[in-house]
């Protein structure tokens, strides 16, 4: 989804954010390596095309492990297109609502929407969307990204005081005693 333009200084820069959407993560044919749902003959085909050795006595699963042990590092097609035109790409955190900008902007869209909607058709809402998007500038979606930076930070802070104030004084199950058993 294109989401925010950032604007730097005299030179314009055009950022895209993407969340986790299935089109937005599609790997480059280079990228993608065999599945569990994979024939075995086309496992041992990208062995092949790849140039890894194995033996034909291994299993499915062997090969899999193979494949994966050797698999080349993830590239997206979206981050190819951007890259050819100079365009930045940012990926959203997985499963993190409080960290996704688009989700700041779908909210106050919709709340938009709630506030404005008095008649309930359709044509009105849809006139309420085109006009909440009309009024989206730079200055509106940036804060959306700076809100998320606040709320970044924040779990950064609670993860540093886990690790430094709370984890040092926790008993693993190892270390545990029972009193019962002396």
């Amino acid at each position: 989804m294109i989401f925010d333009i950032f604007f730097l200084g005299k030179k314009d820069r055009i950022a895209i954010c993407l969340d986790n959407a299935t089109w937005h993560n599609k790997l480059t044919k280079e990228s993608v390596i065999p599945k569990r749902a994979s024939p075995k003959g086309e496992i041992q085909q990208w062995l092949k095309d790849h140039k890894i050795n194995f033996s034909e006595k291994f299993i499915k699963a062997q090969l899999l492990e193979l494949a994966c042990a050797n698999c080349p590092p993830k590239e997206y097609i979206s981050d190819q297109i951007g890259k050819k035109y100079g365009i930045g790409i940012f990926r959203l955190p997985k499963l993190h609502c409080s960290l996704n900008p688009i989700e700041l902007s779908w909210n106050s869209l919709k709340q938009f929407v709630r506030d404005q909607n008095t008649t309930f058709r359709q044509d009105d809402v849809k006139q309420l969307i085109e006009e909440f998007m009309v009024a989206m500038d730079d200055k509106r979606a940036t804060s959306y990204f700076h809100h998320v930076s606040k709320i970044e930070e924040m779990y950064k802070t609670a993860d540093t005081i886990m690790e430094e104030d709370v984890e040092p004084y926790l008993q693993s199950d190892s270390e545990e005693t029972d009193s019962d058993d002396e």
